[in-house]
């Protein structure tokens, strides 16, 4: 890095990284105390590259961005040993700078400094998908058609980002298949917090049908005493949880009890949709019926 400053100047600095270097002072202000304490630790052979000049070379490369081969030889390393340094330099500082750049704000804090969307002044923030193009991926075709795109005639991957009125990034969401529609990214960040909570619902019921026969025989008894028998196996239930944790195979066990269509490994979001098709058609099929026009016996 010295060397940079020395024979480029500060612009040839910018060129590299695209920060100054008093940028860059600010940017290990804050990276500083997790490279510091996690560079040298572990067993074997230091490297003799500086945490500083490690940060240094791992934005020249996120900002260039050619082959392991290219970027080793510019750099005066070996492209296996350089790949390992990049790698470990981003896993290191990777948290801390999400930690500290990427921040939800909160309505009140926009509303106190007039930064709201003109035609949405309500939104907290905006949210798109972005597409990168990525190399086809190996395997049979089945497989590899995931990953590309009809609507960019490539193979890619998608991600969602969100936005504030202050123009800065607040969320970033996991990596998708290219073939993923843009949609279905944000329809499934919904359903993500929905779906969990009706999974865990359906597992407690498995637990409930695995211990207690009574919980989904046909009950033969008085109804009045439904209510609660039921509420004692709850309870038992609750006892026996505090003991040993509920797992995916009570749902599964509940499930095959209740003779519904969910079965095997399905997909919350699939197992979401089939249960809310099967409580639908129930609705329907008692509607019918009481519409049925009750037939008269003959005399």
């Amino acid at each position: 890095m010295d060397k940079t400053l020395q024979d480029a100047g500060p612009e040839g600095f910018r060129v590299m990284t695209n920060f100054t270097p008093a940028e860059f002072d600010v940017l290990w202000g804050i990276i500083e105390l997790p490279m510091q304490a996690r560079w040298n630790e572990g067993r074997g052979a230091k490297t003799k590259t500086s945490a500083r000049d490690a940060v240094f070379i791992a934005l020249s490369v996120l900002k260039h961005y050619q082959s392991w081969e290219k970027h080793a030889l510019d750099f005066g390393f070996k492209a296996p040993t350089f790949q390992k340094l990049v790698q470990r330099t981003l896993d290191v500082i990777g948290l801390t700078l999400c930690r500290h750049f990427i921040r939800m704000p909160s309505m009140t804090y926009l509303r106190e400094r007039d930064r709201q969307f003109t035609n949405y002044p309500y939104a907290l923030f905006a949210t798109d998908v972005k597409f990168q193009p990525c190399e086809r991926p190996g395997g049979r075709f089945n497989e590899k058609k995931a990953w590309f795109s009809g609507k960019h005639k490539l193979y890619g991957l998608k991600l969602e980002a969100s936005v504030s009125p202050q123009r800065y990034c607040v969320d970033v969401s996991e990596s998708h298949p290219g073939a993923t529609s843009d949609l279905t990214i944000m329809h499934c960040a919904w359903m993500s917090m929905i779906v969990p909570s009706r999974i865990l619902v359906e597992n407690f019921f498995g637990r409930v049908c695995l211990l207690w026969k009574i919980a989904y025989s046909t009950f033969c008894w008085g109804h009045e005493m439904f209510s609660d028998i039921q509420r004692i196996t709850f309870a038992l239930t609750n006892f026996h949880v505090s003991m040993m944790p509920l797992r995916a195979a009570d749902g599964t066990h509940y499930r095959a009890d209740t003779r519904t269509t969910c079965y095997g490994t399905a997909s919350p979001i699939v197992t979401h949709l089939l249960m809310e098709m099967w409580y639908w058609l129930i609705e329907f099929g008692l509607e019918r019926f009481r519409k049925r026009p009750i037939p008269i016996p003959r005399s």
